[in-house]
């Protein structure tokens, strides 16, 4: 892989939520889809407690291939609308008659189920794989060091 494994090992906690991952959480552009916040408006998945679910290497892994595994509800959902219009996104609200999609800016869509004309789900996640190619082992370490540090403080 790209990496070495040590990196993936708690052992290699470098700068435990360093302000390097931090500053590298928002140039790689991470911070345009996930909140770290509890109560933020959700476009992607939330990292406020993903460290108190995943362990280190699973968060480096979804880093380094986030096709691998998908959150759960944030399968990208492919919508054809009857006007021909295509609309892509998370569905935040299955209803009998109606959907609630969220796209990659966080706006919302109510769609009424009967303006659906074909609806797929995609195996490719909404994150692109790559984001973190340019960076040195150091600063991915860095990186995966901030996110494991956004546990909630009990």
């Amino acid at each position: 892989g790209l990496f070495p494994n040590s990196l993936m090992s708690t052992g290699a906690e470098t700068g435990r939520g360093s302000s390097l991952g931090e500053q590298l959480f928002t140039r790689q552009g991470c911070v345009k889809c996930h909140t770290v916040k509890p109560g933020e408006l959700l476009k992607g998945p939330s990292l406020a407690n993903a460290a108190s679910i995943y362990k280190r290497p699973d968060l480096a892994w979804a880093i380094l291939e986030p096709n691998k595994s998908i959150a759960q509800g944030f399968a990208t959902n492919i919508f054809t609308l009857d006007d021909g219009r295509p609309l892509t996104g998370f569905v935040v609200v299955e209803a009998e008659d109606h959907v609630v999609v969220r796209d990659a800016t966080g706006a919302e869509y109510d769609i009424p189920t009967s303006s659906i004309e074909d609806r797929s789900t995609s195996p490719v996640s909404v994150m692109p794989a790559g984001l973190v190619d340019d960076l040195t082992a150091a600063e991915f370490a860095a990186l995966v060091d901030y996110v494991v540090s956004l546990r909630p403080l009990h």
